[in-house]
């Protein structure tokens, strides 16, 4: 089902890791730009805590949809960049409506960046 007019209101940036040379050490870093801007809907979906090495973690999903032909080459992996103040979410689920090619859906969480 596609989005209704109005639904999809918050414009967002999707971001693909890119590799860059450090100009001092010559290094291989990790730089992220721009893949394409689309218009979303955003719904947080569940949230919940985790212990790892003796500390404690929270934890949010939070589920973006937008339309078909925007998002249609998104991948896991990529970053979602948005708001003021500026949020970073991980896209860690991507699932598309190949079918009827109207929707995909992008599981997501907060971010390196956003802590």
């Amino acid at each position: 089902m596609p989005l209704a007019a109005g639904r999809a209101s918050t414009l967002v940036e999707i971001q693909t890791s890119t590799e860059a040379r450090d100009p001092v050490s010559n290094e291989p870093v990790q730089t992220w730009a721009l893949f394409r801007k689309a218009w979303v809907s955003i719904d947080v979906r569940r949230g919940g805590e985790y212990f790892e090495t003796g500390s404690r973690y929270s934890q949010t999903i939070q589920v973006l949809k937008g339309d078909w032909l925007e998002l249609k080459d998104v991948t896991p992996g990529m970053r979602i960049v948005m708001g003021i103040p500026q949020q970073i979410l991980d896209i860690k689920t991507v699932l598309t409506d190949n079918d009827l090619r109207m929707q995909v859906r992008l599981e997501c969480v907060a971010g390196e960046g956003a802590r």
